[in-house]
C-alpha cells in the first residue's frame, strides 16, 4: 500500500518539478518569480525524499547471501565521498581481520548503513570525523558508526528508530530513515541500537554470524 502510494504521488510531483525548472530556465522570468519558484521546488525535493524513503521502507528483500561487511563498508565510502570531500569531514574505517560472513541482502544493508552515514554526516555540518568499524564476537558481527558532532538528544534516544523520529529541524529530514535501518537490521534477524559518547554520537548493528570469512571483491 506505501509503495503504491508513494508510486503514484511521485509521478504528478516528478511532472510539477519539470515545468518548475522549465519557468525558472526561461530568461524572461523575473528574479522575484525564480526567488519563489526556488522554494516550491525545495518543498518539491523535500516531499520526494520522503516518498523515495516510503518506497525503500516497502520493497522487500531482493535475496540473501554470505557476505563480507568489509565490502559493503568500501561500496558505502565510494558512494559518500564525494560529501565528505566537500563537508571537510574525515572517514576512517576499520574491519576486523578474518571477520566471518554475515547472510544479508547486500543492496538493503548498503542502504541502511548509507542512512547512517547521510545521518551522521548532517550531525557535522562543520566538518568532523566518521568512523566505520566492523567487529566479530562469539555470535554476531558487529558494526558502528560514530560521529564526533553534538550527540543526540537524551530525550530522544529510547525511541530513536521509531518512525517520524527525527533530530533534524523541521523541514529537513523525514524521520523514517532510521526506522528504515531497524526494519532492515531486524529482517536479518539483527538488532541496532545508539548511545553517545565524547564527543558525538554511536549507532550500533550486529548481525547473526553466518560462516567463515568471505574474501572481499
Amino acid at each position: 500500500m506505501a509503495a503504491n502510494v508513494a508510486h503514484q504521488a511521485g509521478t504528478p510531483l516528478n511532472l510539477v518539478s519539470g515545468y518548475v525548472q522549465m519557468i525558472l530556465g526561461d530568461p524572461r522570468t523575473d528574479e522575484r518569480t525564480r526567488s519563489r519558484l526556488r522554494t516550491v521546488d525545495a518543498q518539491i525535493q523535500q516531499v520526494t525524499r520522503v516518498l523515495r524513503t516510503m518506497l525503500d521502507r516497502a520493497r522487500p528483500p531482493s535475496g540473501f547471501e554470505a557476505v563480507s561487511l568489509g565490502a559493503i563498508i568500501t561500496r558505502v565510502r565510494e558512494v559518500a565521498q564525494p560529501r565528505l570531500w566537500r563537508s571537510n569531514i574525515r572517514l576512517e574505517t576499520s574491519v576486523a581481520a578474518g571477520l566471518p560472513a554475515v547472510k544479508v541482502d547486500p543492496t538493503q544493508l548498503e542502504m541502511a548503513l548509507l542512512n547512517l552515514v547521510t545521518n551522521a554526516l548532517d550531525a557535522m555540518p562543520g566538518g568532523g570525523t566518521l568512523s566505520i568499524q566492523a567487529s566479530a564476537g562469539p555470535k554476531a558481527v558487529r558494526l558502528e558508526v560514530a560521529d564526533s558532532g553534538p550527540g543526540l538528544p537524551a530525550e530522544v534516544l529510547s525511541h530513536l528508530f521509531d518512525p517520524w523520529v527525527t533530530t533534524k529541524p523541521a523541514g529537513q529530514g523525514s524521520g523514517l530513515g532510521l526506522a528504515i535501518v531497524r526494519d532492515v537490521v531486524r529482517t536479518h534477524g539483527g538488532s541496532v541500537s545508539a548511545y553517545n559518547q565524547s564527543p558525538g554520537a554511536v549507532v550500533v548493528i550486529e548481525l547473526p554470524v553466518s560462516g567463515p570469512p568471505v574474501t572481499s571483491s
